[in-house]
């Protein structure tokens, strides 16, 4: 299943190549195509990894979504960035620039995992991982992971078109707003709960604890 995370990164950085080299609107719908594929790909590994686990953990449909591993985090992070930047794309100046940049840094990500050798293979859930406060804290955890990707790629690009925009500065903040009170809400807040609840204790300022509360502070 790895081979379709590769053709996933693969595509998605010839896309971004493609796009720097040219604008052209044919080049453009062929990128278009390319993060579709790319996009497709990801969501078969990630069926075929939730249908693995429903198999072998015996448990419900969403007690098995398959986060139990940084390769797995890692391409759901991917999957939805995407679906983020695709939620954001049309309100964004220099839309073919910011594609550009996300499609190449996500592609990276995904070709990075296999050339520094993590593990594809599947993890079984802990008896501490099998809670839905846990399945809430990193659904949610990850989609502020990406809303704050999205607006740092607008940020780049401000500093190197050297023209900050009204209109860009104000997506930019909107998006940092929106993904922070999602942060609080799934990983301080749900996070916290989970860890009483498999733990017995809210907080016990561990690293990612104490790192999630930093970058709370850092985005307020």
């Amino acid at each position: 299943m790895d081979q379709l995370v590769n053709y996933s990164g693969l595509l998605l950085i010839v896309s971004g190549v493609v796009g720097f080299i040219s604008s052209k609107l044919i080049v453009n719908r062929l990128r278009y195509l390319a993060e579709i594929f790319s996009f497709i790909l990801l969501i078969i590994f990630l069926l075929l990894r939730w249908n693995e686990y429903i198999r072998k953990m015996d448990v419900n449909l969403f007690l098995s979504l398959p986060v139990s591993s940084f390769y797995e985090v890692s391409v759901f992070f991917v999957i939805v960035s995407l679906s983020i930047i695709a939620f954001f794309k049309k309100r964004i100046p220099d839309e073919g620039l910011f594609s550009v940049i996300t499609d190449f840094i996500l592609g990276s990500v995904l070709l990075l995992l296999n050339l520094f050798g993590f593990s594809s293979e599947s993890k079984l859930f802990l008896p501490s991982l099998k809670s839905y406060w846990l399945i809430a804290h990193v659904v949610l955890s990850f989609i502020a992971y990406s809303m704050f990707f999205t607006a740092s790629v607008l940020s780049l690009m401000s500093l190197i078109k050297k023209n900050i925009q009204k209109e860009r500065v104000g997506l930019i903040l909107k998006i940092i707003t929106k993904g922070l009170i999602v942060f609080f809400i799934g990983a301080i807040v749900f996070g916290a709960i989970w860890a009483e609840y498999s733990w017995g204790r809210f907080w016990a300022w561990d690293p990612k604890e104490t790192w999630a509360f930093i970058t709370l502070c850092v985005y307020s």
